[in-house]
C-alpha cells in the first residue's frame, strides 16, 4: 500500500501550475511542421525567380569591359641590362616590337542592352510560378486544419485521462467515507470486519486503476508534445477546452489570380 502512495506522490510533484492552451501546442505544431516550412521556402523561391526573370528579361542591363596589355621588354641601353613593363622606347631590347604595342594596350567597352518584345516570354512563366505559389499556399491552409484536427484530438485523449484521474480519486473518497462509518460500526458491533477488509481491497483495485490512468495521461501528454516539435518532458496540467465551430474554409473561397507584369 505504502508503495502505490509514494508513486502517487511521484506523479503529483511532476506536475507544474502553469498551464498552455490547445492554442499554444497548435501554434507550436505550425511551426515545427516540415511540410509547411517546405512550401513557405519553395514560395520564396518562386518569388526570387519571377524577380529574377523580370530582371534579364524586360529592364535594361549595363555591362562594362576593360583589359589592359603589358608588353614588357628586357632594355639593354646603355650597357644595362634592366626589365620594363611598360616601354615608352628603347633602342637596344629583347620583347615584342614597340611600334605594334605602343608599350602596351588598353581597351573598354560599356555595353547598354535593352530587351525587347520579351513580356510576352515572362509573363506566362510568372503566372505559372505565381500558381505554383498558389498551390503551396492551399497545401499549407489543408496542413494547419490536419493539424488542429491531430492535435486537438490528442488534447482531448489527454483530458479524457484527467476527467478519468478525478473519477477514480472521487470513488477513493467516497470509499475512505465509507471505511470511516463501517469502522465506527464495527466498534458498535453493528458491522463485521470482513466489511472493512472487502472496502480495503476495493480501495486497493482503485488506487491501481488510478495509477493505470496517471500513466496514460503521461503518456499521452508527452504524445501530445512530440505531436507538436515540443522538446519538453515535464508534464503540465492542461486547462479545459472550448470547442467552437467555424464555417470559415479554403474550399469555400474563391480568390482569383490578379497580378501585374
Amino acid at each position: 500500500m505504502r508503495r502505490f502512495y509514494f508513486i502517487l506522490l511521484i506523479f503529483s510533484f511532476s506536475k507544474i501550475v502553469g498551464q498552455n492552451p490547445i492554442s499554444y501546442y497548435i501554434e507550436q505544431a505550425k511551426t515545427h511542421h516540415p511540410l509547411i516550412r517546405d512550401n513557405q521556402n519553395q514560395s520564396k523561391i518562386n518569388l526570387l525567380e519571377i524577380e529574377r526573370l523580370r530582371a534579364a528579361n524586360l529592364k535594361p542591363q549595363l555591362n562594362f569591359n576593360a583589359g589592359y596589355l603589358f608588353s614588357p621588354i628586357v632594355s639593354l641601353d646603355n650597357n644595362k641590362v634592366r626589365l620594363d613593363l611598360n616601354s615608352k622606347g628603347s633602342d637596344n631590347y629583347y620583347g615584342l616590337d614597340l611600334g605594334g604595342t605602343n608599350g602596351g594596350n588598353l581597351q573598354a567597352m560599356f555595353n547598354y542592352t535593352q530587351p525587347l518584345w520579351m513580356t510576352e516570354k515572362f509573363k506566362p512563366i510568372a503566372e505559372q510560378l505565381l500558381i505554383s505559389n498558389r498551390i503551396n499556399e492551399n497545401n499549407i491552409q489543408l496542413t494547419y486544419h490536419d493539424i488542429e484536427k491531430n492535435v486537438t484530438d490528442q488534447y482531448i485523449t489527454c483530458l479524457f485521462d484527467v476527467k478519468q484521474v478525478d473519477y477514480i480519486k472521487n470513488i477513493i473518497a467516497l470509499i475512505d467515507e465509507q471505511y470511516e462509518i463501517v469502522r465506527k460500526l464495527a466498534v458498535a458491533a453493528l458491522a463485521k470486519q470482513s466489511d472493512l477488509i472487502l472496502l480495503n481491497i476495493e480501495k486497493q483495485k482503485q488506487i491501481i486503476n488510478l495509477t493505470t490512468f496517471q500513466t496514460n495521461y503521461r503518456r499521452d501528454f508527452l504524445d501530445l508534445n512530440m505531436l507538436c516539435g515540443i522538446n519538453d518532458t515535464t508534464i503540465h496540467v492542461l486547462p479545459p477546452l472550448s470547442l467552437q465551430s467555424s464555417l470559415d474554409s479554403i474550399f469555400l473561397k474563391n480568390d482569383t489570380l490578379n497580378s501585374k507584369f
